[in-house]
């Protein structure tokens, strides 16, 4: 069982949220991370409460902090109804996963849950999207999701922030793992951009990768938002 800090990290990262520091003042922002020992939250896009925006901000010795938008459901869903996200863009060699596989099998599913969302013709995996491949390869039937309400603009943007890097997370051009790696970047910005524009460089994590990629995007059809 994850202990109570590592829980309350998994809670609120890459999710929206309202943080007040020992300054008193708020901020609204998608949480980076959080350092246990002080209680500083890193937010990125983040506004403060007299309506400036900031790219990024550090609030100090957090006095309170709320999820917004928090409204989940978790539900037993069959593997035949989760699509993976448009935007996921890894590959995973069957070889290299074969012992996650294996343990998959065996615990018949994932211990932790996906995060998905309803769509047309069943439910969109935003967050788990390696997981929902190890099931289908290990020929689990259903598996505990967390159900979310999402439009495609909130995916994308809980997809950007579940899975693309900042600079806290690449060290000498390595980046860590759990993170995309440049060839999955470069793809998921490139789908990104064919659907949004330039809306994407509103969210820090793209801004971030495109200019230490150097990135060069062209435009294929824009999703009216």
């Amino acid at each position: 069982m994850k202990n109570f800090h590592s829980a309350l990290e998994d809670t609120f990262r890459a999710r929206e949220a309202y943080v007040v520091g020992e300054d008193g003042v708020g901020y609204t922002g998608w949480v980076k991370r959080i350092d246990r020992k002080y209680r500083h939250f890193i937010l990125y896009d983040a506004e403060r409460d007299d309506g400036t925006t900031v790219d990024a901000v550090v609030v100090s010795h957090a006095q309170h902090a709320e999820l917004l938008n928090h409204d989940i459901t978790i539900k037993d869903i069959s593997i035949d109804k989760l699509s993976p996200s448009r935007y996921e863009s890894r590959k995973y060699p069957k070889e290299k996963n074969a012992d996650y596989i294996r343990d998959v099998h065996r615990q018949d599913g994932r211990r932790s849950f996906l995060l998905v969302r309803p769509v047309e013709d069943g439910y969109e995996v935003i967050d788990g999207n390696k997981a929902l491949w190890t099931c289908k390869q290990a020929g689990v039937d259903s598996q505990p999701c967390r159900i979310i309400e999402a439009d495609d603009w909130q995916a994308a943007q809980r997809f950007v922030y579940d899975h693309l890097p900042t600079a806290e997370e690449v060290y000498e051009g390595h980046v860590d793992e759990g993170w995309y790696d440049d060839e999955a970047t470069v793809m998921a910005i490139e789908k990104l951009y064919d659907d949004w524009g330039g809306r994407i460089f509103d969210l820090h994590p793209v801004e971030y990768n495109v200019d230490r990629l150097d990135i060069s995007l062209q435009q294929g059809s824009k999703r009216v938002s």
